[in-house]
Order: structure tokens, then C-alpha cells, then sequence
């Protein structure tokens, strides 16, 4: 697990082995953060934990990073400043990611999740300002992988960028069943997170709402955007089974 804080109140984490993709002799890490060193949005390779450092700073949080993933078994790291805390844009990293056809879901779900997480700044409470990003985070992550699933079919006819063919199988132009459960692990991997961080708010008059959405909702929405089903009409004896518990918070 790879913690970072990125400015008062805004942390972000995932689970290294999340982030790599590709051949077992070329698994890569993305990242994309704040630092003082390096060129702001350009995308770095980066295979030696000595060039990380020269590259981003000996001491910087992005440094940091690309040597503990370096060290639990990533062939590499695709580094993006997104800025400093001064300045910062995710949203051009995003961009940055997503011009080279990035083969990995999690660089550019990453990237979109920290612009949610960073409404998080605005919590004047430091606990609760944490928590939030947390949920934030985890909600942006899953609404751009959501997003993807949805737009599969129109970006290929389209041929704009969407990187989930460039990481999983297809078969006849839709993704196979095997890599259609795989994403469907990580998308509710990051509902189980929010869920967590849920159970940590006090949200007051909206906390049934919330609960129903992060417990319910966005399992339905997934499902049927996996499914193929999301934009035909609802039939209400038809839900999905998958579909969270107290428990998994």
C-alpha cells in the first residue's frame, strides 16, 4: 500500500499490485502528483529508483513513490508532475496520460479520482476533510472506469481513447467475460472503500441517501453498464445481485 499526502487534508492510496499491468517481465506503475522537480506534465519513464530522485527530487513525495514501487516489483514507473502546491493541474495530466494510448486503467482513473478528491480542501474539519477525500477519491476512480465501460463501444467506432481494450481482452468488439469480471472486481474494490469511509461521516438529513447510493446504487449502475443494460428501461423485479453490506466498510 503506497500512502501519500498531497497538500492539508488530501490523501490518496492504492494497493501497488492494482497498478500494474502488462507481461510478468513488464509491469509498470503510473503515477501522477505534486512536486517541485521535473517538467510539469510530461509523462517520465522511469526504471531506476536513482533516476526517480534525480528526475523529481531526492526527497520528494513522487520520488518516494516510484521507489516503493520499484522495490515491490514494478518493472517501471510512467511519472507525471501534475504541478506543485502552489499549482497544480490534474486535469492536464490527465490529458498528458491519456495522448500516449495509456494501456493502464488505473493511470487515468487516478488522475480524474485526485481532481474529486481535491473538493475534499474545501472541509475546514482536518479528520473530516480526510475521510472526505478518501471517498472522493475512491467515487472518481470508479465513475471514470464506469464511464469507460459505458463509452466502450462509441470510442471504438469513434476510435477516441479508452483504455480498457488496450488492458483487457475483447472478443467481437466487447470485453470478455473473464475481463469483464476483472473490472468489475476493482470498480466494487473502490465502492468497498468508499463504503469505509462512509461509515466515518456523520452526513446528517442526506445520510440515508448517501447510504442508499454507496451501498445499493452503485452497484446497480455498474451492473448494468457491464451487463449492456444500462440504458434500456429499468424493469423493478430485475436488480443485481452484487451488492454491498455494513460488512465491507
Amino acid at each position: 500500500m503506497l500512502i501519500a499526502k498531497e497538500r492539508p487534508g488530501v490523501y490518496w492510496d492504492y494497493d501497488a499490485s492494482g497498478v500494474l499491468w502488462g507481461s510478468d517481465s513488464l509491469k509498470q506503475v503510473g503515477i501522477a502528483a505534486l512536486c517541485e522537480k521535473g517538467e510539469q506534465n510530461r509523462v517520465y519513464s522511469i526504471r531506476r529508483i536513482s533516476d526517480g530522485k534525480a528526475v523529481f527530487g531526492e526527497d520528494s513525495i513522487m520520488a518516494g513513490m516510484i521507489e516503493k514501487a520499484l522495490i515491490n516489483g514494478a518493472s517501471g514507473v510512467k511519472a507525471v508532475k501534475a504541478g506543485t502546491e502552489e499549482s497544480f493541474d490534474y486535469e492536464a495530466a490527465l490529458a498528458a496520460l491519456e495522448r500516449e494510448n495509456c494501456p493502464s486503467i488505473d493511470r487515468p482513473a487516478d488522475t480524474f479520482a485526485r481532481l474529486l478528491a481535491g473538493a475534499a480542501g474545501e472541509e475546514p474539519d482536518p479528520v473530516r476533510r480526510r475521510v472526505l477525500a478518501q471517498l472522493l477519491y475512491h467515487l472518481g476512480r470508479w465513475i471514470y472506469l464506469t464511464d469507460a465501460a459505458d463509452d466502450l463501444a462509441k470510442d471504438q467506432r469513434s476510435g477516441s481513447y479508452n483504455p480498457l481494450p488496450l488492458r483487457f481482452s475483447m472478443q467481437e468488439g466487447k470485453l470478455t467475460e473473464e475481463s469483464r469480471q476483472e473490472l468489475a472486481q476493482t470498480m466494487d474494490r473502490s465502492v468497498e472503500r468508499m463504503a469505509a469511509a462512509f461509515e466515518l461521516l456523520e452526513c446528517g438529513v442526506w445520510q440515508p441517501i448517501i447510504e442508499s447510493v454507496v451501498y445499493a446504487g452503485l452497484y446497480q449502475v455498474g451492473n448494468a453498464v457491464l451487463n449492456g443494460t444500462f440504458h434500456q428501461r429499468p424493469r423493478r423485479e430485475k436488480y443485481p445481485e452484487r451488492k454491498a453490506g455494513h460488512g465491507d466498510a
